[in-house]
């Protein structure tokens, strides 16, 4: 009988019930390709493609690359903090080759291991758009896109 609580025991401690994965700044680390397009106004998948590139995230919470944003290249610059469920914030500064800068500040959600979406942040979602005057009272593009690791 002791025999057979200890085995039940035993596998009670290690057959713990599944845990959903712990994420950190540490989780995203690498090159991942950039693709980025206009929050859509209407309901309707994507909008127009906007900006392409690539960014390197350190593990640490910088980051760095370069992206052609509307046909103009451009050097990417910023910082991203992660938060345990997968959650996470960018801030992200764009610097046109013209000199002219932007920032964005960006929501994050990792996916997967090798995909993180984004959209702009403060922004309120309706399902998978956000209405004209979202955007206008918000002063965004309504950015919104993913960063697929290489």
């Amino acid at each position: 009988m002791r025999r057979g609580a200890f085995v039940l025991l035993a596998c009670l401690a290690g057959c713990a019930t599944h845990r959903a994965p712990t994420y950190s700044n540490a989780s995203v680390v690498g090159k991942y390709r950039i693709t980025s397009t206009v929050k859509p106004y209407v309901k309707f998948a994507g909008g127009p493609k906007i900006g392409t590139g690539e960014v390197t995230f350190d593990g640490r919470g910088n980051l760095s690359g370069r992206q052609t944003f509307e046909g103009q290249q451009g050097t990417i610059r910023g910082t991203y903090e992660i938060e345990p469920d997968g959650t996470g914030a960018a801030s992200i500064t764009t610097t046109l080759e013209d000199g002219s800068s932007a920032g964005s500040a960006l929501a994050l959600q990792i996916q997967n291991d090798n995909q993180i979406k984004f959209v702009s942040q403060g922004l309120p979602q309706h399902g998978d758009w956000v209405s004209v005057q979202s955007l206008i009272a918000h002063g965004q593009a309504g950015l919104q896109g993913v960063f697929e690791k290489e």
